[in-house]
């Protein structure tokens, strides 16, 4: 036999070789399970209990609210914030003092609005929340970030891997449970 041949067959048994590998480690992974980040939602009674308080909002504090925070909201995108990687660098403006301030003067009946533009996507708004809330239920948020930090399968042997937006979730279900 030539060497080329040889080499050949050797280069195509090595190529079976490693596609059956990789078929047997896609089985081992499949047997192992996945590992998937953890989703929390509201349930139909917590988004019905904040629809509820949101309503009760009179018209012009909820408009007010709007105001200060579309103010602050145009400030994201202010290259000179933008370029840190410390999202507590987007509260290092008047409008968000502003918004702060005013968000503080309404209280918890505010606490909703914030509940629901975290919800919709703006996950920025986990910073005022926090501002607000934190002194006095923290250690709620603290209880939970220790819980996450747990490892946890579902049945199906899949890893729940722990997320700030999970958590930020949490909290928020935990505070509206106080309201």
């Amino acid at each position: 036999m030539s060497s080329k041949f040889l080499l050949i067959t050797a280069f195509s048994v090595m190529g079976i070789i490693l596609i059956s590998g990789c078929i047997n480690e896609e089985k081992s992974k499949e047997e192992r399970g996945l590992t998937i980040v953890e989703n929390v939602e509201l349930s139909v009674d917590e988004k019905a209990k904040q629809s509820n308080l949101i309503d009760k909002i009179p018209e012009k504090v909820k408009q007010e609210f709007n105001t200060k925070y579309v103010a602050w909201k145009e400030t994201w995108d202010d290259p000179n914030l933008i370029i840190h990687s410390n999202p507590r660098m987007f509260t290092q403006s008047k409008q968000y003092e502003e918004f702060l301030s005013y968000s503080k003067e309404q209280g918890k009946a505010i606490w909703p609005l914030l509940f629901q533009k975290y919800e919709q996507g703006d996950e920025l708004v986990k910073i005022p929340l926090i501002d607000l809330t934190y002194t006095e239920y923290g250690s709620l948020l603290d209880e939970i970030r220790q819980e996450s930090a747990k490892e946890r399968y579902t049945a199906e042997g899949a890893y729940i891997a722990p997320s700030e937006k999970a958590n930020m979730m949490k909290y928020i279900k935990k505070l509206l449970a106080l309201l």
